[in-house]
């Protein structure tokens, strides 16, 4: 099953991609967000949850 999922609320993907363009072909695994994305995720989980209602 896949869900759309707007742009407004990916901003963590997008920048978690935009650190780490060299390894894009490298599986990543982290145990705690990284700082400079800590408050992109609760902006977006917040977009997510607002986007289902």
């Amino acid at each position: 099953m896949f869900r759309h999922i707007s742009r407004d609320s990916n901003k963590v993907a997008d920048q978690l991609t935009k650190m780490d363009e060299d390894r894009i072909n490298c599986l990543v695994t982290l145990e705690d967000p990284p700082l400079s994305v800590r408050d992109l995720l609760e902006k977006d989980i917040y977009n997510s949850s607002m986007d289902e209602s």
